[in-house]
């Protein structure tokens, strides 16, 4: 197994290795290009593997490894699960999803074609947002075409190279990218971009760096550190560029 994935418990300040849990499974070897772990509202930890989707539950003797489902000839990575329980899978390649009611993953077809899904989310009216390396795709609840921001159709799409998608408290989307941070606004296309001028730690962010707190704050990670804000403490500058 390369790599090694563990558990670290912030009371007591020690280190669990779990990498042997993983590998009694008796997998073959697996190339963990873009690892994530994700935590389930069940208490689940769903990680990837290659192309196996892993998970890490609670026994009586401790956490115990699982198969959670195999992707014939992917390389998974990213996880989300929604509101309501569907859980949707990101590859270098394509999209799954396994709905709440059913034990089948089934792919998502899309348009864009070579395309690699770096992040998955939805917002409030079941939309399902993808950030490709196309740009971002936003999908209805039928998982038909809603919208592609992408630098030819939208002026203010600066990068199409798309690394993270998060929701702010008011359900508008904020995307990392390879020029900065862009925001678009639930109600309209208006795209406003933010770039190192404007206190970011790079133009340049990456892949499955990114995280929404609870008190709604955001984070990005990209190549010089972490760049964490809260939307709504943003405010128009009234003052005009010299």
């Amino acid at each position: 197994m390369r790599g090694s994935i563990g558990l670290f418990d912030i009371k007591t300040e020690r280190f669990q290795d779990l990498t042997p849990k993983v590998k009694a499974l008796g997998l073959p070897e697996q190339l963990v290009i873009y690892p994530f772990v994700n935590k389930r509202p069940n208490g689940e930890m769903y990680f990837n593997y290659g192309e196996y989707l892993l998970k890490f539950s609670s026994a009586d003797h401790g956490l115990t490894a699982a198969i959670v489902h195999r992707f014939d000839n992917e390389q998974l990575t990213c996880f989300f699960e929604d509101f309501w329980g569907n859980q949707y899978v990101g590859t270098k390649a394509a999209v799954y999803c396994r709905k709440s009611e059913g034990a089948k993953w089934e792919k998502i077809d899309l348009w864009v074609k070579d395309v690699e899904i770096k992040a998955i989310n939805k917002n409030a009216h079941k939309q399902l947002l993808l950030a490709t390396n196309k740009g971002l795709l936003v999908l209805d609840e039928a998982n038909r075409k809603l919208k592609h921001y992408n630098s030819y159709d939208y002026a203010g799409m600066v990068s199409d190279y798309i690394y993270a998608v998060l929701l702010d408290d008011k359900d508008n989307m904020w995307i990392s990218h390879n020029r900065g941070i862009t925001h678009i606004r639930q109600n309209g296309d208006n795209l406003v971009t933010y770039n190192y001028e404007d206190g970011l730690q790079s133009n340049e962010f990456n892949t499955g760096a990114y995280f929404k707190s609870m008190d709604g704050e955001l984070f990005f990670g990209g190549i010089r550190g972490v760049t964490g804000f809260y939307p709504r403490n943003f405010r128009n500058n009234p003052g005009r560029p010299k």
